[in-house]
């Protein structure tokens, strides 16, 4: 497939983003025996925002911008996870290794019934497995107690949505990092929410035919346009959602080189905002 000639300022997005993966990898890079847990839940997480936004960036010089919603409110749940476990990590990150914990165990016998169709998986020694203390506790704490049906949010029984964790992140680490989560938040996932559940919204949304009547696309052009125009405001936020993960990450665990090289992106990014057309 050709990929399409795009706009300048989406292409400068697009290699500021690749700068900004290429240091988070680099700031979280693997160590042998981690001993610090929120260090080593830092790494779990990055190498998924990395993968994830290594797909984003794809998705955007092909114009792919239904897919690029889609990524993005991955990146965004995955970026505002780690940093909320950031900001009380000493009852956050046991909270969310036992949610992985019982989660693994439950993985070895499952079923899922809809009307008439049923269709379950069970590992055959299950039965045999001698269950810990601290599995079992992990079982119940992620049990609700009324129905006994298994919790599926790993922030448990008083459910955190991502609003109360971006609200937690300002309250802990101030409005200049609350606000980056929020904008990102702004940008995709009200979209994203409707293409990933597959309405009709979310499908005309990417062809931008649910703009006022008289701005709707009407040509190939116009739409290329219009997803252009779209793709820069998920670059702009997202680098800069980027540029705040790693910026946490270096307030605990700090490296002078990694924090200069940190700050220059976050330079170049609002350059580019000003400059480019």
């Amino acid at each position: 497939m050709k990929i399409p000639e795009q706009n300048e300022k989406l292409r400068k997005y697009q290699e500021a983003y690749l700068q900004h993966i290429y240091l988070l990898q680099r700031v979280t890079e693997f160590e042998p025996n981690i001993k610090d847990p929120l260090k080593m839940l830092f790494l779990f997480y990055s190498t998924r925002i990395i993968e994830s936004s290594d797909t984003l960036l794809l998705l955007s010089v092909k114009n792919k911008l239904n897919d690029s919603y889609a990524i993005s409110r991955m990146i965004l749940e995955t970026a505002t996870n780690i940093v909320y476990i950031s900001t009380k990590p000493e009852d956050l990150i046991d909270k969310s290794l036992e949610y992985a914990h019982q989660k693994m165990f439950r993985d070895l016998d499952r079923s899922l019934k809809i009307g008439s169709l049923n269709l379950s998986i069970k590992f055959s020694g299950i039965d045999d497995i001698i269950k810990s203390d601290k599995l079992d506790n992990a079982i119940k704490k992620f049990t609700n107690p009324d129905t006994n049906e298994e919790i599926r949010d790993w922030t448990g029984v008083d459910k955190k949505t991502i609003m109360q964790k971006i609200e937690k992140i300002t309250e802990n680490l101030g409005e200049h990092i609350g606000i980056v989560f929020l904008t990102a938040m702004y940008v995709v996932y009200r979209y994203s929410s409707e293409i990933l559940h597959g309405t009709t919204f979310g499908a005309m949304y990417s062809l931008g035919l649910t703009q006022i009547k008289h701005e709707r696309p009407k040509t190939p052009e116009n739409i290329k346009k219009y997803q252009e125009d779209e793709l820069k405001n998920i670059l702009y936020s997202f680098n800069l959602l980027l540029n705040a993960v790693i910026r946490i990450y270096l307030q605990k665990f700090p490296n002078e080189e990694f924090e200069s090289e940190r700050q220059q992106l976050s330079e170049n990014i609002e350059e580019i905002d000003k400059n480019s057309s």
